[in-house]
C-alpha cells in the first residue's frame, strides 16, 4: 500500500459524507463549557455579535455578555457595525435614549 493509500483508506466514498474522515463528520452534542462566566447586560434587541449563534449562554435577544473588550457588534436591523442612525454599535451605546434603541417591550 503506497502512503497515499493509507492516507484514504478510511474515507468512504459512498452517499454523504464522501471522501470525508468518519471523524470529521460525527456530530458533537456536548453543551459549550467555557471557564470564563457570562454576565449578562440590558442592551438592544438589535445588537448581535457571532457568540450569541455560538454558545448558548449568549443567545439571549436583548442581553449581552460584557466581559468582552475585543468582541465586534452589528445591528441586526441594518446589518453593519453602524445603525440605523449611522453611528456605531455596542453595549455602551445601543442603550435607551438612542432613537434605533428596542428595549423588546
Amino acid at each position: 500500500m503506497t502512503a497515499r493509500e493509507s492516507d484514504i483508506s478510511g474515507l468512504s466514498m459512498k452517499g454523504a459524507g464522501a471522501g470525508i474522515p468518519p471523524a470529521a463528520t460525527e456530530r458533537i452534542d456536548a453543551p459549550c463549557t467555557l471557564d470564563r462566566p457570562v454576565k449578562l447586560r440590558v442592551t438592544c434587541m438589535h445588537l448581535r455579535h457571532k457568540l450569541m449563534y455560538v454558545d448558548e449562554r449568549h443567545a439571549q435577544r436583548g442581553m449581552v455578555d460584557v466581559n468582552s473588550d475585543t468582541r465586534v457588534y452589528w445591528c441586526a436591523k441594518t446589518q453593519e457595525s453602524l445603525g440605523p442612525d449611522r453611528r456605531h454599535v455596542a453595549p455602551d451605546v445601543c442603550s435607551n435614549g438612542r432613537a434605533c434603541y428596542c428595549h423588546g417591550g
